[in-house]
């Protein structure tokens, strides 16, 4: 997930790290991801940092708009589960699935202010 910090945690599994230290679960992690990419053409031009708080309005405002502008979702994937998913969901990353795919379909119901 771009322009989130990643960490790997004892037990292996992949963890996620806010810009001021704060752990981030991997829903939440998906969208600081997404609106730090959308906001990538567009600095902060006073210079901060963007924060969970503002990325999460940036990405009810993609989600949340008619029609969804969802590009920025396309640079958070996944591996495949299996074959099954691979046929119904391939798109325009080979052999990984895109968080965008998964919002197309209705797949992916995150509430952002969780």
């Amino acid at each position: 997930m771009p322009y989130v910090v990643r960490i790997t945690s004892d037990d292996k599994d992949m963890a996620y790290k806010n810009n001021n230290g704060k752990m981030l679960t991997a829903d939440q992690a998906i969208v600081c991801s997404a609106a730090r990419c959308a906001r990538s053409s567009y600095a902060n031009h006073d210079n901060s940092m963007s924060n969970y708080d503002n990325d999460v309005k940036l990405a009810e405002r993609l989600v949340g708009s008619e029609p969804m502008h969802l590009s920025p979702f396309e640079h958070q994937a996944r591996a495949f589960n299996d074959e099954s998913e691979r046929e119904s969901n391939s798109s325009n990353f080979r052999n990984f699935f895109q968080q965008r795919k998964a919002i197309e379909k209705s797949i992916w119901h995150y509430e952002i202010n969780s």
